[in-house]
């Protein structure tokens, strides 16, 4: 009898400690606050881009930009971006030291041509679009958008 009371006193102790050590996670946002709420995308002539699914063809045209996108809202915001192109090298399948460069010596953008950033790749480089001085207003300000570079499909 008195070892079943002590377990059940350790199992209560043990639910009381999860639930406290659990906390500061559930109050961090309610989700009714509309700055939790603000995500960034990348776009190209306005059709989002999924940057772990798609990637660009070498002689892909249009306008590349970074929007705040508010929740439930028409309300977008432009993002400030700098890009960096991560060249690859590759001796047949293996690929060898690649380097990263900045665009435009590290040139903050609004929006920008496609094509004048495609001219310096060639296929299996990485577009790298980094968000600039987002803060925390943004839900995911620190995210670094890679876009694969693949040939033309024609």
């Amino acid at each position: 009898m008195k070892k079943q009371h002590i377990l059940t006193i350790a199992r209560n102790c043990a639910i009381l400690l999860v639930a406290f050590l659990s906390m500061p996670f559930l109050s961090k946002g309610d989700g009714n606050d509309p700055k939790d709420k603000i995500t960034i995308e990348l776009f190209i002539n306005d059709k989002l881009l999924n940057s772990t699914q798609d990637s660009l063809e070498v002689t892909a045209k249009g306008t590349l930009r970074l929007t705040g996108l508010l929740e439930n809202s028409q309300q977008v915001e432009m993002v400030k971006f700098r890009i960096q192109i991560r060249h690859a090298s590759f001796a047949g399948t293996t690929q060898l030291f690649p380097w990263v460069e900045d665009y435009k010596a590290g040139q903050e953008f609004i929006n920008i041509n496609v094509d004048e950033i495609l001219q310096k790749v060639k296929p299996g480089d990485q577009l790298i679009i980094i968000p600039v001085s987002t803060g925390t207003k943004y839900e995911n300000s620190g995210r670094q958008f890679q876009i694969r570079v693949i040939p033309d499909r024609c």
